[in-house]
């Protein structure tokens, strides 16, 4: 093999969660949750010698949670991936 080379990134966003003195109802525990996500992009390649064939390969991928806000210490969550 000549060379490999790799590339990675990774980007996260978060929304502010709620103070849980701020949660006296149903409404609040689900509205004043934590929101957060992150985008992933993954490169790789290979340069290879003589008669050997080069590979080269692309990952991107995205994930998103949503937790609601924490109510008598119990907090619930869901989070979704996607990888392409």
């Amino acid at each position: 093999m000549k060379g490999a080379f790799s590339f990675g990134q990774h980007e996260e966003a978060y929304k502010d969660s709620c103070n849980k003195d701020d949660v006296h109802s149903l409404f609040d525990y689900v509205s004043k949750g934590h929101t957060s996500g992150h985008i992933r992009n993954y490169f790789m390649a290979t340069i290879n010698e003589g008669d050997l064939k080069d590979y080269w390969t692309n990952a991107t991928g995205r994930a998103v949670c949503n937790e609601t806000a924490e109510w008598n210490g119990v907090a619930l969550g869901v989070k979704g991936i996607f990888t392409y």
